[in-house]
């Protein structure tokens, strides 16, 4: 189908996948990606830990405490959440996780998943947090399937940037 555009460029736009990082225990049924629950695939609710506090995570805690889905923790690496959002959205998206009564722990770095507990470390002391389902939001990388496979169709000059063939 590619070929019989006759084009001279294509761009693909094929979005992005979620990151999964190399988390002990993080490949459990009750462990899902935001995306997931943002899009409708899955439903958590008891105790959620959404584990990322940026934009999408803050977002998708947002989400589940409009919903009253149960208690939300948010948990992220950085000393802020939603670091490279809008200060004035974040001021908004602050003051509805306070009212929502939604948990925040920055500077705290998960360690493990283990079968009903979060292990996590902030400031050198580790704790354990209990959790029903957790939430992951550790941002995307490229979809590169599709140029996987049509790659080779075009000449030489074919280059391709994070995400994007050109």
């Amino acid at each position: 189908m590619i070929r019989s555009c006759d084009a001279d460029k294509i761009i693909l736009a094929t979005g992005g996948l979620p990151n999964l990082p190399r988390i002990p225990g993080i490949q459990r049924d009750n462990v899902v990606p935001a995306r997931d629950v943002l899009l409708g695939h899955k439903q958590v609710e008891g105790r959620i830990i959404v584990a990322g506090g940026g934009e999408v995570g803050v977002e998708t805690a947002m989400y589940l405490a409009q919903l009253e889905r149960g208690s939300i923790t948010i948990v992220e690496m950085l000393d802020k959440i939603a670091e490279k959002t809008d200060p004035a959205r974040v001021v908004q998206m602050k003051q509805m996780l306070v009212e929502r009564e939604v948990a925040i722990m920055t500077s705290t770095k998960v360690l493990e998943i283990k079968d009903d507990v979060m292990e996590v470390e902030t400031n050198g002391m580790k704790r354990e947090l209990p959790y029903d389902a957790i939430v992951v939001s550790m941002g995307y990388h490229p979809n590169n399937q599709l140029y996987q496979e049509v790659k080779d169709l075009g000449d030489s000059a074919t280059k391709y940037h994070a995400g994007y063939g050109i």
